[in-house]
């Protein structure tokens, strides 16, 4: 057969010309603390066994957790970790203006 061979098995590509359509719009946004929810959450990781504390919300417990398994099993390294809760939020957009 002469002439551009066509696929038609799946996968193949349409003949027809798609274009694509895409909507950009560019916006402002701001990151702080969420203070809707609860406060940061702490916990504290081994560095020897991997073995960690339960998360709460006061230091207290991670750190003591820490000194109960150094004297249990001798291991002396720990990871503090806390986490913290953001949220974003969109600016107002100024009105008026060639970017509006």
């Amino acid at each position: 057969m002469d002439g551009p061979q066509r696929s038609t098995g799946p996968g193949a590509s349409d003949c027809r010309s798609v274009t694509p359509h895409a909507v950009m719009r560019f916006a402002d946004w701001t990151l702080s603390t969420d203070k809707q929810g609860s406060g940061p959450v702490y916990e504290a990781e081994c560095t020897t066994c991997g073995e960690s504390s339960d998360a709460t919300e006061s230091k207290d417990e991670p750190e003591l957790w820490c000194l109960r398994h150094a004297g249990a099993l001798g291991h002396t390294g720990f990871r503090g970790i806390t986490t913290a809760f953001f949220r974003a939020a969109l600016l107002n957009r100024r009105s008026g203006g060639a970017d509006s």
